[in-house]
């Protein structure tokens, strides 16, 4: 009886860490993801260990170092960009069962990094069903207007296109087949969150600006190359689609988060 209640414990410890999906641990005072998190969390969503189909909770913590309510607030803030960071790279909301900061947890007054983390946790509850996709009047839009391509993700940093983008990309494929007449121009946008604080320019900086923006171009250049081949490929004549990229040029017309790409109606 006894190693029967030690083998139940032991089973149930194992499922409880098999819940676990992922630790991000945090610099002191930080709440930012580091290039690490950034890139683990890529990955995960990349190889589909965190997909659509799954609930998950974010729980975040603080070390001991500080006073409670702000180490409250801290744990708060990191699950929050965590969170943030999910819906970047498609995984929506709906998904997120518990969103939620802790506060300190280890030994008063030491520094932990292991406690300075969010981790990412399996929920079994049921899913609701996924959403789908808005669809659009092409008979109510005229050559020259636009509409965003809401659903539609990628890795971070890169033109690769996630999982999750397929009901998208499946709904404008069929948006031209059922019109053979519509052209379009693909418009791919990328966000820069330092756009308000340009470096002052001096000649390090102004070299390292041009790489950044160069960077960028090519980053929407490559968004929007990556929906166009996706359409040629899928039997699409390549003759009816144009694509451009506008690196954040366009940042005030969508300044919280000028990651997209857009749909402009040439002729139809």
């Amino acid at each position: 009886m006894k190693h029967l209640l030690i083998l139940t414990l032991l089973m149930g410890h194992i499922n409880a860490i098999a819940q676990n999906i992922a630790y991000f641990y945090f610099d002191i005072s930080s709440t930012q993801l580091n290039n690490i998190g950034i890139h683990k969390l890529d990955s995960l969503v990349y190889y589909n260990v965190i997909r659509q189909n799954k609930r998950y909770n974010i729980i975040g913590y603080a070390d001991n170092t500080g006073d409670e309510i702000a180490n409250l607030e801290l744990s708060n803030k990191r699950a929050r960009v965590v969170f943030d960071h999910l819906k970047y790279l498609g995984i929506d909301s709906q998904n997120i069962n518990v969103l939620i900061g802790k506060g300190a947890v280890g030994i008063k007054g030491l520094p932990n990094q292991n406690n300075r983390r969010v981790d990412i946790i399996a929920d079994t509850s049921t899913m609701p069903p996924s959403p789908q996709p808005p669809t659009v009047d092409i008979k109510k839009l005229k050559p020259g207007e636009k509409f965003k391509l809401d659903r539609l993700y990628f890795v971070g940093g890169m033109a690769t296109l996630l999982e999750s983008s397929m009901p998208t990309l499946e709904y404008l494929l069929k948006l031209l087949k059922e019109h053979p007449k519509l052209i379009i121009r693909l418009e791919g946008h990328v966000h820069h969150e330092n756009i308000r604080y340009r470096v002052p320019s001096n000649a390090f900086s102004v070299r390292n600006n041009r790489e950044l923006e160069s960077s960028l171009q090519k980053l929407s250049d490559d968004r929007a190359y990556s929906v166009y081949k996706y359409l040629v490929d899928n039997g699409i004549d390549e003759k009816r689609l144009h694509w451009k990229g506008f690196s954040y040029s366009k940042f005030h017309e969508s300044p919280k988060n000028n990651r997209r790409v857009e749909v402009r109606i040439l002729a139809k």
